[in-house]
């Protein structure tokens, strides 16, 4: 069963159940898997990445914001802060793309796009759909 929900202007149907229950298979999430100091710093960071209506949506369609497919960096936006990028799966499908980009902050954007090969094996099979964002992020590591 499908239940639509909006997100900065996008509709999705979403199966809430299927996607909290792949989650609950997932172990680890792709910033998790990496030592890299981007993906260390962008867990450090985690607690202050997603707005609160991005976290109210993970809620609702039962993603796990830990559990990212990838997290990606692409570089220093300003002193202290960096541009990051990644991507979460659910099942389901867009039902509406927002009239116009509507954004939720300057600082972060989102947008529902085909699975990419960065996908998790859990959601490599017809009727995924990737949430792709883009935000940046303070550097909080100490030691880097």
């Amino acid at each position: 069963m499908q239940t639509e929900i909006e997100l900065a202007g996008w509709v999705v149907a979403v199966d809430v159940e299927r996607t909290r229950v792949t989650y609950e298979t997932i172990s680890l999430g792709g910033w998790q898997k990496c030592s890299c100091a981007y993906c260390r710093n962008f867990g450090a960071a985690l607690d202050t990445v997603f707005p609160p209506n991005v976290l109210d949506f993970f809620s609702k369609v039962g993603i796990d914001p830990v559990k990212s497919a990838e997290v990606y960096e692409y570089g220093e936006v300003s002193p202290g802060t960096r541009a990051y990028g990644g991507e979460f799966y659910l099942w389901g499908t867009v039902a509406q793309e927002p009239s116009n980009e509507k954004q939720e902050t300057a600082e972060f954007r989102i947008r529902f796009r085909q699975p990419s090969p960065l996908a998790q094996k859990e959601f490599r099979a017809e009727g995924s759909l990737c949430l792709r964002f883009d935000t940046n992020i303070p550097w909080v590591l100490k030691d880097e």
